[in-house]
């Protein structure tokens, strides 16, 4: 924020110019005595998020609350904050009382001037917030003795005589507000809080983190982080999204470890940002809303931008890369937690995007650049398969561009809709939030196999995709898919962006086992998570293998025309030596179908018909059963050097039926391989 609430400061402007943001946006930061227009909300929110500088000029953050009625306004500009808190551990109070927390102490501004203090007043549950600057007045602890009732006294609690141990630190913080301005909810996920009482334990500090602070930060789907610009001005604010937003990597120089966060699209003052230009010194505060446990983490920041973004971590245009200088992880200190843990879908930011990997994540995920497009994929036709599933031709522009190499059997092709869909930049956009963070670039795993090994380049190619219900690319692809089987409609034409990825069997490892009579060859998937077989089916079969593969297939019933389909038109399936096992779902044991199904009406029925005939299909109207498994395998296998190699498993499945088939899998022994339709 600008000291005089008006002006950005020079990081603030930086930012906006390399981030194109246009040059008369107005910087709405209020000035201190505005603090009044604020009074009912700060009476009434649960939390505040603080931070500050310690006696190292480093930024630091905490959590302090749990219930309305922390701070009121004691004057024109002036705010009063009262609060339980961890006196013992939590790195704020320990920057405020200089070091040293001793019960009944008070600490006022100095001849060296008043203390920096931001802060972030926040309604979880109600996605409302405000942040706050100013400087510290006066600062006191003490002790307030429990209650009895309080706690539990007795042969499994304390005794009489430790009564006078438990008692909650309470910080009345006094501090001058020089700047004021509220925020939007976005990414804000809901949250009840109580309060509870810190019991603190300190489980690890220092540069590298504990197992358990790891885990705190994979799952978790908020933070707090605190910046400086130098001694001018402080800010804390929010950051949200999915679990697992944060992502983590372990640096060897250093020992320690470093955390990769994506700046989401915001109102693009940059404050934060701003900040850690000028001053590359990072306070965060990550918590655990179950537990009560805490981490406190304080850094060296660096800001990356576009290309240097994406390679980082793919998918990105803004991210920020930390690496931990110290941090403390806390066992139960924090004074609340929720009551309602954020975990159904409605308690979720309806803003929040996918999770984003680093680069180094996740084999064979490629960044491109798309400012860098030497070839286009024409829609040449659509053919529909079911109401919801359709394939895709397409031919390659410029097929012999040495920028991009044709493709290998399961393989996916990033295409850019960007031009087509991108609405340009927008603060809030309730009617489809997701589409605020959304590159519209997608990848979709190719359902054609390669161009024979005498063809340099292929020029067509083929994606059997599902249309996803508020999808914005599916949608958009089966509006103009139709329209491109008219000879009279212009080209459909989309940017290719490059192939990558790498989803199928292993063939020279399985050419070794081929005198193997045990070794097989198992693929299980749904729905469109076919495609990856479909494009190496000719490999399979050149090279005598097909005869070794078994496919368990489960689909709904209103997708069975998809299956026959895909057995009709490929006649290589008819070599499948162990069986295809098709699982239809949506059937009821009186015969009825769902909704969707009844309204194909008999071509449902006569689908079900043609598969039954199929030579080799199995077909079961339920879903998978873990027996299922169990014939291939038998009842358990003892791994060792020969069975780790002979067996390859494949899932291309839904996270939900990957997770449970993997821990079916995993009784047997046996490795596997998966993959989701995460795009």
């Amino acid at each position: 924020m600008s000291l005089l609430a008006k002006d950005f400061h020079q990081g603030e402007t930086h930012l906006h110019q390399q981030l194109k943001v246009p040059a008369d946006l107005d910087n709405p930061t209020a000035p201190g005595h505005s603090l009044r227009y604020f009074a009912t909300l700060l009476s009434q929110v649960p939390l505040f998020a603080i931070g500050t500088l310690d006696q190292q000029n480093r930024p630091w953050s905490t959590l302090w609350g749990g219930s309305p009625g922390l701070s009121q306004p004691l004057g024109r500009d002036i705010l009063g904050i009262k609060a339980t808190v961890d006196h013992k551990f939590d790195p704020v109070v320990q920057a405020l009382f200089g070091g040293s927390v001793e019960d009944g102490k008070v600490v006022k501004a100095g001849a060296e001037g008043r203390k920096m203090v931001s802060a972030l007043v926040i309604d979880l549950e109600g996605r409302k917030r405000v942040k706050l600057f100013g400087r510290m007045v006066v600062c006191a602890i003490g002790a307030e003795k429990a209650e009895k009732d309080e706690l539990v006294v007795g042969e499994q609690g304390i005794g009489e005589e430790d009564l006078e141990l438990e008692k909650n630190m309470i910080v009345q913080l006094v501090v001058q507000m020089e700047q004021l301005l509220g925020n939007c909810p976005k990414y804000i996920n809901k949250k009840a809080l109580q309060p509870a009482k810190p019991t603190p334990e300190l489980v690890s500090e220092g540069g590298s983190l504990s197992q358990e602070a790891l885990d705190l930060i994979l799952e978790a789907d908020t933070f707090f982080i605190s910046s400086s610009n130098a001694d001018k001005d402080m800010d804390t604010n929010h950051r949200g999204g999915p679990p697992g937003f944060i992502r983590v990597r372990y640096d060897s120089t250093s020992s320690s470890h470093e955390l990769i966060y994506p700046e989401y699209s915001g109102n693009r003052l940059y404050q934060t940002l701003g900040n850690l230009h000028t001053t590359p010194y990072a306070g965060l505060v990550i918590p655990n809303f179950t537990t009560g446990d805490v981490l406190y983490i304080t850094g060296t920041t660096s800001i990356h931008i576009g290309a240097d973004a994406a390679a980082l971590l793919p998918r990105s245009n803004l991210v920020v890369e930390l690496r931990i200088s110290d941090h403390k992880f806390i066992r139960r200190g924090l004074p609340f937690i929720a009551s309602n843990p954020t975990s159904a879908d409605s308690a979720r930011s309806p803003y929040n995007p996918r999770v984003r990997l680093l680069s180094d994540e996740k084999p064979n995920i490629s960044t491109f650049d798309p400012h860098d497009i030497r070839q286009t994929a024409t829609l040449l036709c659509q053919t529909p398969l079911t109401p919801t599933i359709s394939r895709f031709s397409f031919s390659l522009s410029n097929p012999s561009s040495t920028s991009t190499r044709t493709w290998k059997a399961g393989q996916y092709i990033m295409l850019d809709f960007s031009s087509e869909l991108d609405q340009g930049y927008s603060h809030m956009r309730d009617d489809d939030p997701r589409s605020i963070n959304d590159d519209f670039v997608r990848s979709f795993t190719i359902s054609s196999p390669p161009p024979p090994a005498d063809e340099s380049r292929g020029s067509t190619f083929t994606l059997t995709l599902r249309k996803i219900a508020n999808g914005p690319v599916t949608s958009h692809l089966f509006r103009h898919g139709l329209k491109s089987n008219r000879t009279t409609t212009a080209p459909f034409e989309i940017p290719v962006l490059g192939f990558s990825g790498s989803f199928g069997f292993d063939i020279a490892r399985a050419r070794k086992m081929k005198n193997d009579d045990e070794a097989k060859l198992v693929y299980i998937c749904s729905g469109v998570g076919v495609t990856p077989l479909l494009a190496q089916m000719d490999e399979l079969a050149a090279g005598d293998l097909i005869e070794r593969l078994s496919v368990f297939w489960t689909v709904k019933v209103e997708d069975v025309g998809f299956v026959v389909d895909t057995l009709m038109r490929m006649d290589v399936f008819k070599r499948i030596g162990m069986g295809i096992n098709v699982f239809v779902t949506g059937i009821d044991n009186d015969g009825s179908t769902s909704t969707a199904s009844k309204e194909q009406g008999g071509d449902i029925q006569e689908a079900l018909r043609k598969l039954e005939r199929y030579d080799g299909v199995h077909v079961l109207q339920r879903r998978f059963r873990e027996a299922d498994f169990t014939t291939i395998f038998g009842q358990q296998v003892n791994r060792n050097a020969e069975t780790e190699t002979k067996h390859q498993i494949l899932i291309c499945a839904n996270p939900k039926l990957t997770t449970l088939l993997r821990s079916w899998l995993h009784k047997l022994d046996v490795e596997v391989l998966s993959e989701d339709f995460a795009y």
